[in-house]
């Protein structure tokens, strides 16, 4: 089973597909793991979010957050900070069409 996450933009239907980073097969998830017909798995984080970076690229022997990490995290985000970037980048994708997003490689 392939999970595609379903999305309208711009008044078009969007169909989009998680991919392995190594092997750039599509990932699908049971519970909070995600995995490749290759083999290649990703936990889901607590939090949602799903981090494909690679572990040859994490340049760490603990790579991930500490929960004091996500607590500052979590804090800087509660607090509007990110905000004017996050409406800014709606904003654009608001603006440009589907056919000009695709070719242009914003999804």
């Amino acid at each position: 089973m392939t999970d595609i996450y379903q999305a309208r933009w711009n008044g078009c239907d969007l169909m989009l597909q998680l991919i392995c980073p190594h092997c750039h097969a599509p990932l699908s998830n049971v519970d909070r793991q995600w995995s490749c017909p290759a083999g290649h798995s990703y936990d889901q984080a607590r939090q949602g979010y799903l981090n494909l970076l690679l572990v040859q690229f994490k340049n760490s022997k603990q790579p991930g957050d500490t929960p004091q990490m996500l607590a500052c995290r979590q804090a800087f985000l509660d607090a509007g900070h990110y905000q004017p970037v996050s409406d800014a980048i709606n904003q654009l994708f608001a603006e440009t069409s589907p056919h000009n997003a695709a070719r242009h490689g914003l999804w």
